[in-house]
């Protein structure tokens, strides 16, 4: 990040651009809520590190809710599976905000907005599904496929049913 600013030189007089190079250590984080621990975790993947900190701050006694803000964002692409395994394995009410297809497409429910807060009809896109293709199951996958590329308006999927779907809707 240093490199990269020093390269840039933006110079405006509307606007500043500073890069803050401070990162919170996990230990540091794990203060914040009064956990205090001896160990300094640098010998932590980053699932590693993420199990650690969801062990140490859920509550037996309570019901726990993980918010997850754009976990891919440190994660490794190998790492993103093995993350929501892990996730799925704590049996916890997760609320996630994402954009990595995989969290999306793998979720036990999806919902998709837009920067004005108005929600994106996956089960409009269901229902068209059904009416192109009446004498086949729907396929949840597909139609979140549909929706998710439809939302971001990126068209990735090599599925003939979703590439005639695509060529008819």
């Amino acid at each position: 990040m240093s490199l990269l600013s020093s390269i840039m030189k933006i110079k405006d007089d509307y606007y500043q651009i500073e890069i803050d190079e401070t990162q919170l250590k996990f230990k540091q984080f794990l203060k914040l809520f009064k956990i205090d621990v001896h160990q300094d975790f640098s010998h932590l993947n980053a699932v590693q590190a993420r199990k650690a900190c969801i062990d140490l701050m859920k509550d037996e006694k309570k019901e726990n809710i993980l918010f997850l803000l754009f976990p891919e964002a440190n994660l490794g692409v190998s790492d993103v599976k093995v993350f929501m395994d892990l996730i799925k394995e704590y049996g916890l009410t997760t609320i996630m905000v994402t954009g990595h297809p995989y969290f999306m497409l793998e979720a036990d429910y999806l919902s998709m907005s837009k920067r004005n807060m108005s929600l994106f009809d996956i089960e409009q896109v269901r229902e068209e599904f059904q009416l192109m293709f009446p004498d086949e199951a729907v396929d949840e996958k597909i139609v979140r496929q549909i929706a998710i590329n439809e939302f971001t308006r990126q068209y990735y999927i090599k599925d003939e049913r979703y590439i005639r779907f695509i060529n008819e809707y």
